[in-house]
């Protein structure tokens, strides 16, 4: 468990800023402090993460208040990207359990969701895919995607590709930032 270092009490989440630093929230602490306050205000509210709304709720919230106390030379994209994988990695798992993993490459961090109908050896849900696969996926072009990954899973391609996939979609989705009146 990780505590605060201000009052001692234990912290809702604490944060590497840097190679040797840590920036912590605590719920006692923090409630004033301006972008802080309204992840502390989610914590009181929600208790814990749930749904994959969720996530993507509290990441709208946390990113603010991360880059209040990262130092200046932290790299905006590297940091998107720790948000992005970290959100992907608290939402339901995938319908082949890949989790952070390209569904067909099984390598690179997913960009692309595609949610898939029921098919008979495939249960419903979305699958993921990275830059370098979405093209592939789209067109259906199984030979061409194994010549690309260097590995032939062309059966459960086809699986994917009877359970009737829509549209690929950004992942993770966009956040969204509720307000309250």
């Amino acid at each position: 468990m990780v505590y605060c270092p201000r009052c001692g009490g234990p912290a809702l989440l604490a944060v590497e800023v840097g190679s040797s630093e840590s920036a912590v929230l605590c719920a006692q602490c923090d409630l004033d402090h301006p972008t802080g306050g309204p992840v502390v205000l989610w914590f009181a509210v929600n208790g814990r993460i749930n749904t994959p709304a969720q996530v993507e709720e509290l990441a709208a919230l946390l990113l603010p208040w991360v880059e209040t106390v990262s130092p200046p030379s932290v790299d905006g994209t590297a940091l998107q990207a720790t948000v992005d994988a970290w959100a992907a990695s608290v939402a339901a798992p995938t319908a082949t359990g890949a989790g952070l993993m390209c569904d067909f490459c099984e390598a690179a961090v997913p960009r692309w969701a595609y949610r898939a109908g029921p098919a008979v050896s495939v249960p419903a849900g979305d699958w993921f895919a990275c830059d370098d696969c979405r093209p592939y996926v789209d067109a259906r072009e199984w030979a061409a995607l194994a010549g690309m990954v260097g590995g032939d899973r062309t059966e459960a391609w086809v699986a994917f590709a009877d359970a009737e996939p829509r549209a690929a979609r950004p992942w993770p989705p966009r956040a969204r930032i509720y307000r309250w009146p």
